[in-house]
């Protein structure tokens, strides 16, 4: 009987830390969306979406097809992935930023 203690706690603490795992990553990636989408100053655009890619790099979803088409898209320029505070002239036009803020509201893990 104890054994079999054992092994439940092993494999529902296993389940459970995988649980809290997602969940933080979870937390996380809503934390940034949210830093994003209520950006007021554009020119800091580059920045949040650098932490953004980052989160994306560390957590191994670049592999996932729906993070890869959004990581293409607005996270592989090369000022992005610098992560300074600068405004490339045209590339976040209005269109551009709602386009980015419709996308980023779909991503879900």
């Amino acid at each position: 009987m104890e054994v079999l203690f054992k092994l439940l706690d092993v494999l529902l603490g296993g389940l459970l830390q995988k649980w809290r795992s997602r969940r933080e990553r979870s937390l996380k990636l809503e934390e940034l969306k949210r830093n994003i989408l209520y950006l007021s100053i554009n020119n800091n655009l580059p920045v949040e979406l650098h932490k953004l890619r980052e989160f994306f790099i560390q957590n191994g979803l670049v592999e996932k097809q729906s993070f890869k088409e959004f990581f293409g898209r607005w996270l592989s320029q090369p000022f992005i992935e610098e992560g300074h505070a600068v405004l490339v002239p045209g590339h976040f036009s209005n269109e551009r930023i709602a386009k980015l803020h419709q996308e980023l509201v779909a991503l879900r893990l």
